[in-house]
C-alpha cells in the first residue's frame, strides 16, 4: 500500500497535520495513494470541510484532479458521500464541475460504463442537500445520460427499499425534468419500472402521476 503521511491525515480531518504536511512539502497536495487518490479526495470522500478547505487554498487546480480508481473527481466523492458543505465549498471554485463525468465505473451503483455526473451518485444514494446544490448549478444534469444510458432518475427509482430521501430526489428531479418520467435508457428501461421493481410504492404513484401512459410500456427483450 502507498499513501503519505498526508493522506492519512486528510481522511481523518486532522487539519493541523494537513497543514504542517502541506507548509513542509507543498508538492504532497499532487500525490496519489495507492487508489489514485489526492488527499482532497481523501478528505472530500470522508466530508471533512476545513481540510477540503485548506488544500483547495494551497493547490485550487486539484478540484480538477480526477485520478482514483474511477476517475473521479473530489465533487463526484462528496456528492456521493452526502456532505452538502464540501459539494458547496468546491462548487464554489469549479461550478463547472457539476457537469464532469467519471470515466470508470462506480461499482456501488448499477452500471458499468462510467459516465456517472455528481448528480448520478448523489441521486442514487438518496442525497437531498446535494441533489438541490446540483441542480441549481445545472438544471440540464437531470437529462443527462451516463455510459449505460440512465438518467439521474433512473438511480433514484431503483434503489431498492427506496427511502423517503429517495422519493424526495426523485420530486425534485422530475421538478427540474418533467419529461424524464417517460425516458427509456437505462438498459431500455423507465424510471417506472424500477421503482415497481424496487418495491418504492410511493415512487411508483409520483412516477404514474407525472406520465401515466407509461404503465403500458413494456421492457425490451
Amino acid at each position: 500500500d502507498y499513501r503519505l503521511p498526508i493522506h492519512h491525515a486528510a481522511v481523518r480531518g486532522h487539519l493541523d497535520a494537513v497543514a504542517a504536511l502541506v507548509a513542509a512539502a507543498p508538492e504532497t497536495v499532487w500525490e496519489n495513494d495507492e487508489y489514485g487518490c489526492l488527499p482532497i479526495h481523501c478528505a472530500a470522500a470522508a466530508g471533512h470541510l476545513p481540510v477540503v478547505a485548506h488544500l483547495l487554498a494551497a493547490a485550487p487546480d486539484t478540484v480538477w484532479a480526477a485520478n482514483n480508481a474511477w476517475q473521479q473527481l473530489p465533487l463526484h466523492l462528496a456528492a456521493k458521500g452526502g456532505y452538502a458543505d464540501v459539494v458547496a465549498a468546491l462548487l464554489a471554485v469549479a461550478p463547472e464541475t457539476v457537469l464532469a463525468e467519471s470515466a470508470g465505473a462506480d461499482n456501488d451503483l448499477f452500471g458499468d460504463e462510467g459516465g456517472f455526473l455528481p448528480l448520478h451518485l448523489a441521486s442514487g444514494r438518496g442525497r437531498v442537500r446535494v441533489v438541490e446544490q446540483l441542480l441549481a448549478v445545472a438544471p440540464a444534469a437531470a437529462r443527462r445520460p451516463n455510459g449505460e444510458g440512465g438518467l439521474p432518475l433512473h438511480y433514484a427509482s431503483a434503489s431498492l427499499g427506496s427511502t423517503d430521501e429517495h422519493v424526495t430526489v426523485m420530486r425534485l428531479l422530475l421538478e427540474a425534468a418533467p419529461d424524464t418520467a417517460a425516458a427509456q435508457g437505462f438498459f431500455g428501461q423507465l424510471p417506472l419500472g424500477w421503482a415497481a421493481h424496487s418495491v418504492n410504492q410511493a415512487g411508483v404513484e409520483m412516477l404514474l402521476a407525472a406520465a401515466p401512459g407509461t404503465a403500458l410500456v413494456a421492457d425490451p427483450d
